[in-house]
């Protein structure tokens, strides 16, 4: 619990989080100050995460790019408009099909 950042990339070789849920990210996520749970997912062009279909999931239009300039594509969720998963851009990542 209270993770705020998974980094896939900090070992060698290929890592995967697949078909995450809400829960998932709900009892692992941490809380910041507003009642929010942002978690940010680390990683590289070795590395894969994919969302539970309908789950609720959605990938925003745009990626962001952070001050630190990494750059991120940004899903929410439906049944809690509170959660909100950055996953680094290197990363292979979409919603189970």
């Amino acid at each position: 619990t209270n993770v705020e950042k998974i980094d896939l990339g900090a070992g060698n070789g290929k890592n995967e989080l697949l078909n995450l849920t809400l829960d998932d990210v709900l009892s692992i996520g941490k809380k910041d100050g507003s009642g929010n749970i942002n978690l940010d997912i680390l990683g590289g062009t070795d590395d894969k995460v994919s969302f539970a279909k309908d789950n609720g999931w959605q990938k925003s239009e745009s990626p962001i790019t952070e001050k630190n300039g990494k750059i991120f594509d940004v899903y929410t969720n439906s049944g809690d408009p509170t959660v909100q998963v950055k996953v680094e851009e290197k990363i292979s990542d979409g919603i189970t099909s």
